[in-house]
């Protein structure tokens, strides 16, 4: 009997180091205390399974596992998700049968072709997907949607984790066309997570790209910058109206914003001072916020320049919610594969490392 736990524990270790060879987990962030849940947020990089978004090459089953593995490295209880391109992709690399997954019902709105004004009276029966069926086989669930695939947010909750599912909401004014494209930019995602009856609000964006420090007003030399202007007020607006409803409130997700970078003095189209009310002069519509990282420079890449090592990646977090938060606990996670100096851009894992911010709910 003794031998076979004997073996039992050396087939264990034996696991654990060929983990440890396939992928480098790296530094670990701090685990989360017993009352607390981990939260990542994680840009994915266009996942898709057979319609390719934009131009990067559809990923090999090697790297849906690396992708895996990379999930088991930061052993997340609540993923919020940029770039995903469908159910079927985000189930590749979380299964059904450990967590409850949910993309944003803009999938939908893309296949019936009512991008890129989604006009509202075309839009009463589309919300978020959401898969809670645990048996649910993946080749079931629904792939890309349209050709090109798009990108949506996207969450994943470990089952194991006590939180479940409450509302899900698309915010769908977060998602305006983009003035200079007339291309839609992406909605976001409101969820209302329950542990033990205790709420928190969370809403998962991925805000317009490639205005990360110009002047967001419009008319901008920047033509990226127009659109990330119109999706401000929508993204105030909710803010202050999740603050008004007296909970916990968190924004995850990719801001596309250099929030450390933008001008020390209040300007009305810094994202920041929009965000928080600080860049009207009435205080009626102020919410504090805070938003982890702060002020600290992170490599995600080898060769990452100096200039992007200040985030765009944040959680933003009301009063309560920031109560709840460990802000020692926030950890950019380095892949520890795929990502040298040689490897082309486009076989990168993502390039976007996971965040996790660890806090106390309930």
């Amino acid at each position: 009997m003794k031998m076979i736990a004997l073996i039992a524990l050396w087939l264990l270790g034996l696991s654990a180091s060929s983990l440890a060879q396939d992928i480098n987990c790296g530094a670990k962030g701090p685990d989360p205390k017993p009352s607390e849940i981990k939260l990542i947020s994680w840009n994915i990089a266009e996942l898709a399974t057979a319609v390719r978004v934009y131009d990067r090459p559809l990923r090999s089953e090697d790297e849906f596992k690396d992708l895996r593995l990379y999930r088991e490295c930061s052993d997340g209880h609540v993923y919020a998700m940029q770039e995903i391109a469908s159910l079927r992709a985000l189930a590749r690399v979380f299964p059904p049968s450990q967590y409850i997954l949910c993309i944003s019902g803009q999938t939908v709105a893309d296949q019936r072709g009512l991008a890129p004004n989604y006009p509202f009276n075309q839009l009463s029966d589309i919300k978020p997907q959401c898969v809670t069926d645990p048996t649910s086989a993946v080749s079931t669930l629904p792939g890309e949607l349209t050709n090109p695939a798009r990108q949506y947010v996207a969450l994943a909750i470990k089952r194991s984790s006590g939180v479940s599912l409450g509302d899900t909401r698309d915010v769908v004014d977060l998602g305006p066309k983009d003035p200079a494209t007339d291309h839609q930019t992406r909605w976001g995602l409101d969820i209302t997570l329950n542990k033990n009856g205790a709420l928190l609000r969370l809403l998962v964006l991925h805000m317009k790209s490639r205005c990360n420090e110009d002047p967001i007003e419009e008319p901008s030399d920047n033509d990226h910058c127009p659109a990330l202007f119109r999706q401000l007020q929508p993204l105030k607006s909710w803010i202050r109206a999740a603050h008004q409803g007296g909970g916990p409130v968190i924004v995850a997700g990719d801001f596309n914003r250099r929030f450390d970078r933008e001008s020390p003095e209040i300007k009305t189209t810094d994202m920041w001072d929009v965000m928080s009310g600080a860049s009207t002069s009435s205080p009626d519509d102020d919410v504090k916020l805070t938003h982890i990282p702060k002020n600290k420079e992170f490599k995600c890449w080898p060769t990452e320049p100096a200039s992007q090592r200040f985030s765009i990646d944040f959680f933003v977090l009301n009063e309560k919610a920031a109560a709840l938060a460990d802000a020692g606990s926030y950890w950019k996670w380095r892949y520890g594969k795929d990502i040298e100096e040689e490897t082309p851009r486009s076989r990168w894992p993502s390039d976007h490392c996971q965040i996790q911010l660890n806090l106390k709910f309930p």
